[in-house]
C-alpha cells in the first residue's frame, strides 16, 4: 500500500512541514512560549519546553484544548515533551539529560525526593518559588496573595478544562516526574507512562498541600476505575502523606497511568494517530470506562469517555502499550496454550510473528506502592495521622523472636523509609494534607454544626456532594493559606541557603512534630476554602 499523498505532497513531508509550524490558534502569548500546539494531520501535538508554566500559559492552553477538542476535524490531542533529536543525533532532546533507570531498580522503593532515580521533571504545575518577593526590608520573604490566586485559578482552571474535553481525547505521555499541580495534565483521557515516569506528592515538603486539580478527590479512589486489586488498600494516602515515588508499574496499578510503553514509541505513535479517524468520521462505538471524576452532566453528544470516535484512538494505543491499567497480559492474550494430560502446557499459535515466546515486556513486576498498601494496611487505615505515624513506628522498631526473615527486614525497611518521608515534612502541611485527603474520601457528607468544624464549614443543612470541582476550590482555598504561613516562608529560606553550600537536611519547620500543631492553627487553613 502506498503512502498516503496530500495535494501532490508526500505524508511524510505534510508531516515534517506541519511538525515545523505553529497553528494559528494556539493564541500563546509569545514565540518563547513554555508550550507549543502543533497540527499532525487529525492529531494536535501539545510539545512543552518545560516542566512548568505560567499562569498565563496555564490559562491560555487550557482554553485552546478545549477549543481543539470541539473541532470535528481532530481525533485527538498529544501531550509530551519534545521527542526532536538533540544535537549529538543520538537521543532525543528530553532523554539526552536523563540518565534512564536501569530494570532491577524499577521496582525499587526510592526515599530521596530531591531527585528520584536522577530522572528530569515533566509535570510540575508551576514553580512555587516565582511567587516569592523580597520584603521592603529586604531581609524577610513575601509572597503576594493576588499572584497565588491568579496562578492557583489558572491550574484550576486548566484542571477542569482537562478534565472535561469533549470531542477529542487528551493523550498525556509523561516522561519524567510528574507531581504536584503537574498531574493537571493528566485529568484527560489517556496517561501513557514510559520507564522513566514517576509521580510523586512533594509540597508538604514545601509547607504546601495539595494543589488545586483534584488530587484529593482523586487519591481516596485509586484501582476503583478499572476494579484494580488497589482499590482495596490505602495506596493514595501512602502517596499522599510519605512522598513515595510512585514508577510507572504503581501508576498503571492504581490507574493513575493508563497505559505503559515505551519512549521511543513517540513518534510512531504520532504518525499513526494523525490518520485515525475523527470524532466526524468514526462509527464505531468505544466502550472504554468511565472515569469516576468525569462530569455526568454534559451533553449526550459530547459523552467525555464515552465518544464513537475513541475506538480508533484506543485501539492505536493499545497496539503500542505493553501493560494497561486493565491488568491485560497482552501476550498472554495473543498465545493459545492446551494442557496435556499430564499438565504440560503446548503452545498451539503465536499471532505475534517474529516474538520470540519466551519474551518478557519486563512489566510482570508487581506494584510496591499495591505491596505496600496491603503491608500497611491496618496502620494507614487509622483515621488519625497520630495513629498512622505511631504505628509505623511500632512497625520500624518491631523486632522478630526469632531470626529475622528477608520479608521482615524489608518492612521494617519500608517502615522506616515511609517514617523517615513523613516525619522530613512540615507538620502544619501534613496535618493539612491529611485532612484533605479524609475530606475527599466522603462521597456525601452528613449535616454540620451551627459552630465551625474542623473542616472549616459553617452553619447547619446538607453539604454539597464531594465531586472533583469541589475538591479543587478546597484545596484552592488551603494552597492560598499555606502560602502566607511561616513554614513555606522557611523552606524559602532553606532552598536558597542549600543553593549557596547549606548542608542542613530539611527547613527548621515552625513546629517540630504534629502534637505542638493547634487545632484553632489547623482550622483556620479552612475558614476561607
Amino acid at each position: 500500500m502506498s503512502a498516503p499523498v496530500v495535494k501532490g505532497m508526500s505524508y511524510a513531508r505534510h508531516v515534517a512541514r506541519n511538525a515545523a509550524t505553529r497553528v494559528n490558534h494556539t493564541n500563546l502569548p509569545n514565540p518563547n512560549s513554555s508550550v507549543t500546539i502543533r497540527e499532525l494531520f487529525a492529531t494536535r501535538r501539545v510539545l512543552l519546553q518545560s516542566p512548568t508554566l505560567t499562569a498565563t500559559e496555564m490559562s491560555s492552553l487550557g482554553t485552546n484544548l478545549q477549543l481543539l477538542s470541539r473541532n470535528n476535524n481532530v481525533n485527538s490531542i498529544l501531550v509530551a515533551h519534545n521527542h526532536d533529536t538533540s544535537a549529538n543525533g543520538n537521543y532525543p532532546a528530553f532523554l539526552s539529560s536523563t540518565t534512564d533507570v536501569l530494570p532491577e531498580q524499577r521496582g525499587q522503593f526510592f526515599m530521596n525526593q530531591q531527585n528520584p532515580y536522577k530522572i528530569d521533571p515533566c509535570f510540575l504545575g508551576y514553580d512555587p518559588l516565582s511567587l516569592v518577593h523580597p520584603s521592603n526590608s529586604g531581609n524577610d520573604i513575601s509572597v503576594n496573595p493576588d499572584e497565588v490566586h491568579t496562578v492557583l485559578s489558572s491550574l484550576l482552571s486548566l484542571s477542569s478544562q482537562m478534565n472535561t474535553l469533549p470531542k477529542s481525547p487528551a493523550i498525556t505521555m509523561p516522561h519524567g516526574l510528574i507531581a504536584d499541580g503537574g498531574y493537571s495534565l493528566c485529568l484527560g483521557r489517556y496517561v501513557l507512562a514510559t520507564p522513566n515516569t514517576r509521580f510523586a506528592i512533594l509540597n508538604p515538603e514545601k509547607g504546601l498541600s495539595f494543589d488545586p486539580c483534584g488530587l484529593s478527590y482523586i487519591l481516596p479512589r485509586l484501582g476503583h476505575d478499572y476494579s484494580q486489586p488497589s482499590a482495596h488498600y490505602p495506596c493514595g494516602k501512602i502517596l499522599a502523606l510519605t512522598g513515595y515515588v510512585a514508577n510507572p508499574v504503581d501508576m498503571v496499578s492504581t490507574g493513575l497511568a493508563t497505559h505503559l510503553l515505551p519512549w521511543e514509541a513517540l513518534p510512531h505513535l504520532e504518525r499513526s494517530l494523525s490518520v485515525c479517524p475523527t470524532f466526524g468520521d468514526s462509527r464505531n462505538l468505544n466502550d472504554w470506562k468511565r472515569k469516576h471524576y468525569a462530569p455526568a452532566d454534559l451533553d449526550n453528544d459530547y459523552q467525555v469517555m464515552n465518544s464513537k470516535a475513541d475506538a480508533g484512538i484506543q485501539n492505536t494505543i493499545y497496539g503500542f502499550s505493553e501493560m494497561d491499567a486493565r491488568a491485560r497480559d497482552f501476550l498472554a492474550d495473543s498465545i493459545v496454550v492446551e494442557r496435556d494430560d499430564d499438565g504440560t502446557e503446548k503452545l498451539l499459535s503465536d499471532p505475534i510473528p517474529g516474538l520470540p515466546h519466551d519474551y518478557d515486556f519486563e512489566t510482570n513486576e508487581t506494584s510496591n506502592l499495591v505491596l505496600y498498601g496491603e503491608m500497611f494496611q491496618k496502620v494507614f487505615e487509622e483515621e488519625s495521622l497520630r495513629g498512622i505515624l505511631e504505628g509505623l513506628r511500632s512497625e520500624a522498631r518491631k523486632l522478630p523472636l526469632d531470626t529475622p526473615s528477608a520479608e521482615d527486614r524489608r518492612r521494617i525497611t519500608v517502615a522506616n523509609g515511609l517514617l523517615r518521608g513523613m516525619e522530613s515534612q512540615s507538620p502544619l502541611a501534613l496535618l493539612a494534607t491529611h485532612r484533605l485527603f479524609r475530606e475527599g474520601e466522603r462521597p456525601l457528607k452528613t449535616k454540620s454544626s451551627n459552630s465551625k468544624g474542623a473542616s472549616g464549614s459553617k452553619g447547619s443543612g446538607s453539604v454539597p456532594k464531594v465531586t472533583l470541582e469541589t475538591r479543587m476550590e478546597r484545596e484552592k482555598g488551603v494552597q492560598m493559606e499555606l502560602f502566607q504561613r511561616t513554614d513555606f516562608k522557611r523552606y524559602v529560606q532553606w532552598k536558597r541557603d542549600t543553593d549557596k553550600g547549606g548542608t542542613q537536611t530539611k527547613p527548621q519547620w515552625k513546629h517540630r512534630t504534629i502534637r505542638d500543631v493547634s487545632k484553632d492553627e489547623l482550622d483556620s487553613l479552612f475558614l476561607t476554602s
